[in-house]
């Protein structure tokens, strides 16, 4: 069984004891309350609440979400290895959903190039000197059309006889769904994509 929550989960209850309340369960799987319920709807909040603000001919305002990428190497002393990322500034296991795909291409001091398809690619360069990563993160579109891409360069210096670690570029992406003024029955959101 789900983890319940008390008093809260109860609260909704006293809205039906005084006689003149209604109790509506929005949740995608059964709950205790459901016997209790005046209408149990099994979907999510947004589906939900989208058809109510279709339903009272109201504007929906429109959603911006920002994420913010930390581009970044580390390299420990005496190693060759070098590990090349991509993170979220919410933590380092934080899961990024916009990212669709990532591929990034490190030039070498000595001209070579290697790619990766990881957000995290450990390499193994074995030469010291400068090296330039280009990073091309493709977003999750937000419909079939618009599938914005983010390209970042990296330059960092890798030297056996020192540790290296740096995050020195860190870019935003702003993601708008944005709803059409007047709604109404059949009105369909209108979603857009760009990059800040």
């Amino acid at each position: 069984p789900a983890p319940r929550i008390t008093p809260a989960c109860d609260i909704p209850l006293l809205t039906k004891e005084k006689g003149d309340g209604k109790l509506v369960i929005v949740n995608l799987q059964e709950t205790g309350k459901d016997g209790d319920a005046d209408m149990v709807l099994h979907a999510t909040c947004d589906r939900v609440m989208h058809a109510v603000m279709v339903g009272l001919m109201l504007a929906i305002p429109r959603y911006v979400r920002q994420d913010v990428f930390r581009f970044g190497h580390k390299q420990r002393k005496g190693d060759s290895k070098c590990a090349l990322f991509v993170r979220s500034v919410h933590g380092d296991d934080c899961p990024m959903p916009c990212i669709a795909s990532a591929e990034v291409r490190v030039s070498t001091p000595s001209g070579l190039v290697v790619v990766s398809s990881n957000l995290r690619s450990v390499f193994d360069f074995g030469e010291e000197g400068s090296y330039e990563a280009k990073w091309r993160l493709t977003l999750v579109p937000l419909d079939d059309i618009i599938q914005p891409t983010l390209q970042i360069k990296y330059a960092f210096s890798l030297a056996r006889t020192k540790s290296s670690t740096d995050e020195e570029v860190r870019k935003a992406v702003t993601v708008v769904k944005s709803f059409p003024e007047a709604v109404g029955p059949g009105a369909r959101p209108e979603k857009k994509a760009r990059l800040a």
